[in-house]
């Protein structure tokens, strides 16, 4: 449950991971907990719990809400909007014979937002923040990335941008940009390092060249779109996010909080 079902379901899990294995116990008084284990009481319905590669795990939507009660909006967010897409797909890891091994991954469908509601109680520890979370949710969000900074530009009182807007050239290239706000004539990136460093994002090309694809489309967005690139990184998301702040107010938008 919690953060280990993260793990396993491919759930982001922004920040310091726990590094005790997180359990459900049905028992009215949980084991022990030790440093390696620890174990919280279960109250857990059938249809919460998935088996993936071989381990039962509790299942997107019971996990990304155990995750909205422990962490802050921005991270809680990121959970969640991954729930709600279509699809999760978990990470290829399975336990055999007690070890972890390489699996096939499997895709788990993935929650709707009644499904989390449904989950949510009437009280308890942070559901506070878990509501917030669920009705903020998008299921546009590319990745933890582009959660945590639509969470940022809420709290930091920014117009709420649409996501991956796309921009057709006059020679029919297409761009998708992560954020826009089409009233200030602004789009922004959320530029994580995997943008450049990855394979499954460089598709065979060097990274050089892919930021140079990078500069290329931003500037056709300047020049077809009239649009003003606003960028931004992990570092300027750190903290209160000034750095994210500093750059949007460079671009032109309006923020109700200082």
């Amino acid at each position: 449950m919690g953060e280990s079902a993260a793990v396993l379901l491919g759930l982001p899990i922004v920040g310091r991971l726990a590094q005790a294995v997180h359990l459900a116990a049905t028992e009215s008084i949980p084991p022990a907990s030790t440093a390696s284990v620890r174990w919280f009481r279960g109250r857990l319905r059938a249809d919460e719990i998935v088996r993936v590669n071989g381990v039962r795990v509790t299942g997107v939507a019971r996990t990304a809400v155990d995750l909205a009660r422990t962490r802050p909006f921005p991270t809680a967010v990121a959970a969640v909007d991954a729930a709600l897409k279509r699809s999760a797909l978990p990470a290829a890891w399975a336990v055999v014979g007690g070890q972890v091994r390489p699996a096939a991954t499997a895709v788990l469908p993935g929650a709707s937002r009644d499904d989390l509601r449904c989950l949510l109680g009437d009280g308890g520890r942070g559901i506070r923040i878990a509501r917030a979370a669920v009705e903020f949710g998008d299921p546009d969000a590319a990745n933890a990335g582009e959660s945590i900074s639509r969470s940022r530009i809420h709290l930091l009182g920014f117009p709420a941008p649409l996501l991956q807007r796309r921009f057709v050239d006059p020679d029919g290239t297409v761009a998708i940009v992560d954020f826009d706000w089409p009233d200030f004539g602004v789009s922004g990136e959320f530029d994580g390092f995997v943008k450049f460093s990855r394979q499954e994002y460089l598709r065979g090309s060097l990274p050089a060249e892919a930021l140079w694809r990078e500069k290329e489309r931003e500037r056709r967005l300047r020049r077809h779109h009239r649009r003003d690139v606003a960028r931004w990184t992990w570092d300027d998301l750190a903290g209160r996010a000034n750095g994210l702040r500093d750059e949007l107010v460079a671009a032109g938008l309006p923020t109700t909080r200082r």
